[in-house]
């Protein structure tokens, strides 16, 4: 049995950093792998892991020297063999630091792509392996390039075979054409944008636009809903919150990224899956999802993205040429390939153990 301490940045949130911790929870084979969480605040992402019987521990210490002397200790009554880290910047870094100390290999799990020169360059010195989600984040963040190796995150495709006129009658919009974006919305994701391509496809007939996902925070949210107002897009707009992708990704035609960058692109894939057709900016992991004009479309600016969708909605490119090819490319990104690649690098520290 080999022991893992999952360190969880945050708690409160399910994004696609916590999708894939949960997926190695259910799947991975129990009998060889335990985890222990040390996590730092309670809420959804708490409240799953509590669902699965999770072993759980609240862990609130913050000075470097409280962290050292508590990690010390959990690791000595949980007989842990190894430290595994999402991306927690200086929390991470002392983490790092007493791993080191106490001989404990560390695994850095590498899942966002907004660069911080000081932190990055240290936490990829200390770590013993660095798991980047993309080559995009292995070349902005992993400062020790041989230690550094992509896995992709990995779908459960099985989930997202709902038809679409289903998913549409399921959600009561049956006949309406669905443009949408999902996450965890937050301002790098550019929802203002998202607003402003509605606001110039207002003269579309039977269009409506869908935000999938908890907003970062209440400061965000109103800011967002502020716009939508200013704008009066009230009747085109609908803002789900936090619901399974599963049940409203399949019932989407246009999926919406005009993210700064994605470290992956879950919910790229998932929509790929589901036969929507992806219109997106370029400038993270995006462009190893799709290939521009063959599984989606790469684009620079809203105006842009505009074209394109208008597009698609008047007939003037194969739709199902793009959704095809793109639903094929999204196979690479399977659960059971994160999971097997996932298990190889566990078990090389186990036999090293």
């Amino acid at each position: 049995m080999m022991n893992i301490l999952y360190l969880c940045p945050n708690g409160n949130f399910l994004g696609g950093g916590e999708q894939g911790f949960l997926q190695l929870l259910d799947y991975l084979d129990k009998e060889k792998f335990h985890f222990a969480i040390l996590i730092r605040q309670e809420g959804v992402f708490y409240e799953e892991l509590k669902k699965r019987g999770a072993q759980l521990i609240l862990f609130k210490q913050k000075m470097p020297q409280a962290v050292f002397w508590s990690l010390k200790k959990i690791i000595a009554l949980n007989k842990i063999n190894l430290i595994y880290s999402a991306d927690l910047g200086r929390f991470n870094l002392f983490i790092e630091f007493a791993a080191k100390a106490l001989k404990i290999p560390f695994i850095w799990h590498l899942r966002v792509i907004e660069r911080n020169f000081i932190l990055d360059f240290l936490q990829s010195y200390l770590a013993d392996e660095i798991i980047c989600t993309s080559y995009a984040v292995k070349e902005k963040k992993a400062y020790f390039k041989s230690k550094a190796k992509v896995i992709y995150n990995g779908i459960d495709l099985n989930r997202f075979n709902l038809e679409k006129y289903q998913a549409k009658q399921n959600l009561a919009l049956e006949g309406k054409i669905l443009i949408g974006t999902a996450g965890v919305l937050r301002p790098y994701k550019n929802i203002a944008l998202f607003i402003d391509l509605a606001k110039r496809m207002m003269p579309f007939f039977g269009v409506k636009f869908i935000l999938l996902g908890d907003f970062i925070n209440s400061r965000y949210r109103s800011k967002i809903e502020g716009l939508i107002r200013k704008y009066r897009l009230e009747d085109y707009f609908l803002l789900l919150g936090f619901q399974p992708a599963q049940e409203v990704i399949p019932a989407l035609d246009i999926y919406v990224s005009f993210s700064q960058g994605e470290s992956f692109g879950r919910s790229i894939v998932e929509a790929m899956w589901s036969e929507a057709v992806v219109v997106s900016f370029p400038y993270g992991a995006e462009g190893e999802l799709i290939s521009d004009k063959k599984e989606g479309f790469l684009v620079k600016d809203v105006s842009q993205a505009q074209k394109i969708i208008e597009k698609i909605l008047n007939g003037e490119i194969d739709k199902r040429k793009i959704t095809q090819a793109a639903k094929e490319k999204a196979r690479q990104f399977s659960l059971s390939n994160y999971l097997g690649k996932m298990e190889e690098v566990f078990n090389y520290y186990a036999h090293r153990n």
